[in-house]
């Protein structure tokens, strides 16, 4: 009787020690971001030197360039750990972190701003330009956009006028769009916000008399964007419309001899521009 007790103690006591072994042995996997972020779960795809994708203990996917982590393996499981806390997964369940960018590119007019028509009052003569600028935009699928830009644009020479069209534009815009950690988003944004315009012009007469005027106002902007990034990369563009009512004080000179006249004057110009560009995103 005594042995047979000693044969269950004995089983007891193996069956613990693997109970506890297993235990102690078991793993997963885990990586490293750079951002400081640690993810435990189960790699379920790797693609070499473009990215990994991790589902977690709660049944999210997670994909991360290989340009965002820092190493990643394997590690054991601690016994009363769970595989990923619920603040790290509401943390990325919200996509990537926030962005900044540059970017470049042309500036096209449309509409009566780049039509040579004499007979319309409203012709802007302009031709395609070049336009720059800089936005910050948060993350998520919904969230803020904050954007600068500056276009310029010259004048069809059949105008009879030397003119050069500069705008510097502030908006603002609500995100709406993807927010996947792999690299790959998309979003569009109603925009509005402000332009300050310029207007610089020079123009001759029959009487070879040449005027100066330099034209400034500030206009309601609004229209739209869409824009794909991919990694590092930005591809977009956005449609931009304002109505700015120059005011303007020119000098007229004759034969090259000045004769300082000031003058009253206004020109409202409907200004809508198309622009695409590249951009980089930090």
């Amino acid at each position: 009787m005594k042995t047979s007790y000693r044969f269950v103690i004995v089983g007891i006591v193996i069956i613990f020690c693997v109970t506890s072994l297993f235990a102690q042995t078991a793993t997963r996997d885990v990586v490293y971001l750079k951002n400081g972020s640690v993810i435990h779960g189960m790699i379920i795809e790797t693609i070499p030197n473009v990215s990994i994708k991790i589902q977690t203990a709660d049944g999210n996917i997670f994909v991360y360039n290989f340009s965002d982590i820092d190493k990643y393996g394997k590690e054991l499981v601690p016994e009363t750990e769970p595989s990923i806390s619920s603040k790290e997964s509401a943390e990325h369940a919200s996509g990537p972190s926030p962005s900044f960018s540059i970017f470049g590119g042309a500036a096209f007019p449309m509409g009566d701003f780049a039509s040579s028509d004499f007979t319309n009052g409203n012709a802007g003569y302009a031709k395609t330009g070049f336009a720059a600028g800089l936005q910050f935009v948060t993350s998520g699928e919904v969230g803020l956009l904050i954007s600068g830009l500056y276009a310029l644009n010259s004048t069809d020479e059949s105008s009879g006028n030397s003119e050069k069209y500069q705008s510097i534009m502030a908006l603002l815009g609500l995100k709406i769009g993807t927010a996947n950690v792999s690299g790959f988003n998309f979003f569009i944004a109603p925009l509005i916000g402000a332009d300050f315009g310029k207007l610089s012009a020079t123009s001759t007469d029959y009487y070879n008399n040449s005027t100066t005027q330099s034209m400034s106002a500030t206009a309601l902007a609004y229209g739209g964007m869409i824009e794909f990034d991919l990694g590092h990369l930005a591809l977009g563009a956005r449609f931009l419309i304002s109505k700015p009512n120059y005011s303007n004080s020119e000098t007229s000179t004759i034969n090259g001899i000045g004769y300082p006249t000031p003058i009253s004057d206004t020109r409202e110009q409907p200004t809508q521009l198309l622009f695409t560009y590249l951009g980089i995103v930090f």
